[in-house]
């Protein structure tokens, strides 16, 4: 506040201009009958005070006029600036204060979407008439011929992503060909809700997070799509390949590495539709966590892909195995350290690293011997090894 404030003779404060000095003391006493304000300051009269929204009384020039006709302060971090002017708050208890949100993140008086905007029967409003939209506005499940970025021409590891959402916005917000013409696919997948769902399929990319993160980072609407909701029903899956290697030789030479990503996620591992398997039952396409297709290893032991960080933790984390082939078990346990580069990449997924490597056991006797060794008593082994052998 830039007013001359005072000090009372009772501890107080108060505007200088309320105040007159006690010609014995030399200590200020009120004019007359003063008003306390939410800001601790006494005023002499009320004629410069509002009430706020909160129920105190503040100084008219630290307020905010609310498009209701109330004040609040003018630092309340609930304030909301609408898109057709006027102020706000984000507050539920206040009905009064009538707004809406745009499906696009606008902030609009209710008065004013009344009048101009549109409302479908969902209760979502938007700028843009709804007729306009589709709401299953993908292409078919792999109606559309993937594209392979020239860079992943010549690289010896290619990896593709198949990103599942329920996320309504990102479909609205964009259109599928505007998608396409980015090199990625959105697509119907039949596992997903049929309104909000889609399968974000990614260009073949060469093996390189740091040069997967950047193309991503230049297209916003495909960061839109991947950092999107998603649900339980979905899943990240993931396609590997070599310009060397078989499906069937990349998979031996990774082959410890497969019981780490049952450890890393047992709770999919237990789920029959990306259900774990013993080595000697990884073959063809079909719902399991790993299974070959006739150019790629896919991985559908993923969850969901959170974001585009969780995308990039993924990409790290398939580089680090086929940068370090033909590991051993006893290579692995020692990595899944903490500040080991396995462990900051497995820790970057939200795991502990000691959870990890404590079931990394069991789930290697489960994958090289499709039965429970007893090495570790827990639930989650459990349910893995039930599904791996039904």
């Amino acid at each position: 506040m830039n007013k001359k404030v005072v000090q009372l003779s009772n501890g107080h404060y108060a505007l200088l201009k309320n105040a007159v000095p006690c010609e014995d003391t030399g200590e200020y006493e009120l004019l007359v009958n003063a008003f306390v304000t939410a800001d601790g300051l006494y005023y002499a009269d009320d004629t410069s005070l509002v009430n706020t929204i909160y129920g105190v009384s503040i100084h008219i020039d630290n307020s905010i006029r609310l498009i209701n006709g109330d004040y609040t302060h003018d630092d309340d971090e609930n304030l909301i600036k609408l898109e057709d002017g006027g102020w706000t708050v984000d507050c539920s208890n206040l009905s009064s204060l009538q707004y809406i949100r745009t499906i696009d993140g606008g902030y609009y008086s209710m008065r004013y979407a009344e009048n101009n905007l549109y409302c479908n029967d969902d209760g979502d409003w938007s700028t843009e008439p709804f007729d306009d939209w589709d709401d299953n506005d993908n292409y078919g499940y792999h109606d559309q011929e993937h594209v392979w970025l020239q860079e992943a021409r010549t690289a010896r590891w290619r990896v593709g992503f198949e990103i599942e959402k329920e996320d309504i916005n990102p479909k609205r917000a964009h259109y599928k060909e505007d998608l396409y013409s980015l090199d990625w696919v959105r697509e119907n997948d039949g596992s997903l809700d049929e309104k909000s769902g889609y399968e974000l399929v990614s260009p073949v990319f060469p093996l390189e997070p740091e040069f997967i993160l950047t193309h991503i980072n230049s297209r916003p609407s495909v960061v839109d799509h991947i950092n999107g909701e998603y649900s339980s029903a979905c899943g990240g899956h993931i396609h590997l390949s070599s310009s060397i290697e078989s499906p069937k030789m990349i998979v031996e030479m990774i082959d410890n590495y497969i019981p780490l990503l049952y450890a890393m996620y047992p709770k999919r591992a237990a789920r029959h539709y990306c259900k774990a398997v013993a080595k000697n039952k990884i073959t063809g396409r079909e719902r399991r966590a790993i299974c070959l297709t006739e150019n790629t290893v896919e991985f559908r032991i993923f969850p969901a892909v959170v974001d585009v960080d969780s995308l990039y933790n993924r990409a790290k984390l398939l580089q680090f195995m086929t940068t370090h082939l033909n590991a051993t078990t006893a290579q692995i346990t020692r990595w899944i350290e903490p500040e080991q580069p396995l462990g900051k990449i497995i820790q970057q997924e939200g795991l502990d690293c000691k959870n990890v490597r404590t079931l990394y056991g069991a789930m290697c006797a489960i994958y090289n011997f499709g039965s429970y060794a007893g090495i570790v008593q827990s639930q989650d082994v459990t349910n893995v090894l039930y599904v791996i052998n039904t």
